[in-house]
């Protein structure tokens, strides 16, 4: 059975024990870019791990060349951590100047608004100090330099142009019927071939897993679902459909890790030594990957930050400061807190107002009311009798 469904059933202590022995392992170009989002001591953690097995690590050349493609960009990052926190201090600021330009009853608004700019000075001043020692690895990276050593002769081929139109016709088709992986990838910046980017890697992994006949360990922070099989919010493992198909055309297993998940099991399979604040790091880093489309890199691409200030430049945003400071909105913040809310408020939770209601939605209530009706009816129609026998009368008297 196991034969006929291998992606559904997971290896045991002892199989994976054997896989960690004997495997290749891979990496996606995601685990090389988040190298520089580590702190050094991680970094070196990461790195011992690849030098201990350094006979056993290989590269599809996509994910070299995606590391290459984006390494700078993911550098650049790492240096804006200053403007992004002046700038979410200085929203917060004028947020609270505009709101409260005319004082408010008992927060001082011009002393915290001085904190916040005393705040923006003091992380200002730590991060350049930071920064001044820390590496420029926009002009020294020194990092390259360690990964490509690493793993030099240990990257595959590149696809030829026929082959790569192939792959993208027939992903044209996998992510129309959404057969995983790379279906999920939204990135506006892919377009063209680079959409294909995930077919391309794994058809690439598929290959070198011919050649080789060995047990894969593909490591990837890319934490989308077009990878790894959800259920209830937690990552089971690796799709069924991904095993599946590296089975059937290689003819070998596979099993994939997070970067933490595999800093784990060097530690538990292969004895090495890995500090637990290491993997603690490395775990929070792949979480913020989870959300990366929207929160980090492509936050720019899809214009947030511009949008953010074409909203505090709106009529709109306009409109809501100037009824936040009109007499309007401070009359409801007056009687919010007057003794007159308070006691409708607490009417409406009192013993007093729930018996109401309850009467209100009563059968006796119901027939009260019908009762009333019919005698509101029966009066008009009295009254329709008497008008009429008045104008008989009227005819009578005229005849």
């Amino acid at each position: 059975m196991q034969e006929l469904f291998p992606g559904y059933f997971r290896p045991t202590k002892e199989e994976f024990s054997t896989m960690w022995q004997e495997c290749i392992f891979v990496f996606d170009a995601n685990v090389l870019l988040n190298i520089y989002r580590y702190t050094p001591q991680t970094r070196e953690e990461l790195f011992d791990i690849f030098e201990q097995l350094k006979e056993r690590i290989w590269l599809p050349h996509q994910a070299m060349l995606e590391y290459f493609e984006n390494r700078e960009e993911v550098i650049s990052q790492q240096y804006s951590i200053g403007n992004d926190l002046e700038t979410a201090l200085s929203s917060a600021s004028k947020i609270i100047e505009a709101k409260y330009k005319r004082g408010h009853p008992f927060a001082n608004t011009g002393f915290i608004a001085e904190i916040i700019k005393e705040a923006i000075e003091k992380i200002n001043a730590s991060i350049a100090e930071a920064q001044s020692k820390y590496p420029n690895l926009i002009e020294n990276d020194y990092l390259l330099g360690k990964i490509t050593r690493l793993f030099n002769c240990k990257v595959g081929s590149k696809y030829p142009p026929k082959r790569i139109e192939e792959i993208h016709k027939e992903f044209e088709q996998r992510y129309r019927l959404q057969i995983p992986p790379g279906y999920r990838d939204k990135n506006p910046k892919k377009e063209g071939l680079k959409k294909y980017g995930d077919g391309i890697l794994w058809f690439q992994l598929i290959d070198y897993a011919k050649s080789q006949g060995k047990t894969i360990i593909l490591t990837t922070d890319d934490q989308k679902d077009d990878w790894w099989q959800i259920g209830t919010g937690k990552t089971l493992g690796p799709r069924p459909e991904l095993v599946e198909e590296i089975h059937s055309k290689a003819g070998i297993a596979f099993y994939m890790y997070s970067a933490s998940q595999f800093m784990i099991h060097a530690k538990e399979f292969l004895g090495f030594q890995v500090k637990q604040e290491a993997i603690d790091e490395v775990r929070d880093v792949g979480q913020q990957d989870k959300n990366y489309d929207v929160m980090s890199e492509s936050t720019d691409n899809f214009g947030f930050k511009q949008r953010v200030q074409e909203l505090f430049d709106s009529p709109a945003h306009q409109m809501m400061l100037d009824y936040l400071n009109s007499p309007a909105h401070r009359m409801m913040l007056d009687y919010l807190n007057s003794p007159a809310h308070r006691m409708m408020r607490d009417y409406l939770n009192s013993p007093a107002h729930r018996m109401m209601r309850d009467y209100l939605n009563s059968p006796d209530f119901e027939m009260l009311r019908e009762a009333q009706l019919d005698q509101k009816n029966y009066q008009v129609g009295s009254d329709e009798k008497e008008k009429h026998d008045e104008t008989n009368d009227n005819e009578f008297g005229k005849s």
